[in-house]
């Protein structure tokens, strides 16, 4: 009896170190859609995953059926990433303008002094609606700090649309923040679904190896998740 208790007491405190060990290589993760904002381990986070949050406030005027960001925080060789979903709708209600914003600070790949460069691709559909999306890094490592790297805008989308963008080269200093940005205009309605990735990839990395990597990430989001729904 006494063994296993102390079998459970050791698995009890490695569990908090890892837990612990989580919150102190990740940095701060936030969504913002409108005035709501949701923080990465918040009862607002169906999400249990860390580096993923997902996040669906009551908005007046809109139906916001999912938005999840997820990020590889702080970042490794060869890449760093920080995604963000989307699905929202104005069925029924008036409709207007809305802005969503992911972001995440104390990334730490590409390492200080190194290049890098942001690689924006932002897909999706839009009906009777329109979406202008923006990523930023920002090297004094603001959390919705929009500077001072960026492709610069994409949109507004009014259809089915992909849309690849990539920043000029930059020096790397960290740690650094990552922000994406949506903008929706939803006439009554309209509907949007897509995706916007952030991607700082190192020079000289084809993009077929980061997408591996990314679909890695997300099997290992989902293998979690199926975990702890079972």
């Amino acid at each position: 009896m006494v063994s296993k208790l102390k079998k459970l007491a050791f698995g009890t405190v490695a569990a908090a170190g890892l837990v612990l060990c989580q919150g102190a290589l990740a940095g701060l993760l936030t969504v913002q859609i409108g005035t709501f904002v949701c923080v990465d381990g918040q009862a607002c986070d169906t999400n249990v995953a860390p580096n993923v949050v997902t996040f669906a406030p009551v908005v007046p005027g809109f139906n916001v059926t999912t938005t999840t960001s997820f990020s590889n925080n702080p970042g490794s060789p060869g890449f760093t990433i920080l995604d963000m979903t989307w699905s929202i709708a104005s069925i029924g209600t008036t409709g207007g303008t809305l802005t969503f914003l992911a972001s995440q600070t104390d990334f730490l790949f590409p390492p200080a002094g190194a290049t890098g460069n942001l690689q924006s691709v932002c897909s999706g559909d839009a009906l009777n609606a329109s979406v202008t999306c923006q990523e930023w890094i920002d090297l004094t490592n603001t959390l919705n700090g929009l500077g001072t790297v960026t492709p610069g805008p994409q949109g507004p989308f009014t259809a089915p649309f992909s849309d690849t963008k990539v920043s000029g080269n930059f020096v790397s200093v960290t740690p650094f923040s990552i922000t994406d940005r949506l903008l929706f205009n939803l006439a009554a309605n309209g509907t949007s679904t897509g995706d916007l990735r952030s991607i700082t990839p190192a020079p000289g990395v084809p993009e077929p190896a980061t997408l591996a990597l990314v679909g890695a990430a997300l099997a290992g989001f989902g293998f979690l998740r199926r975990r702890k729904q079972s």
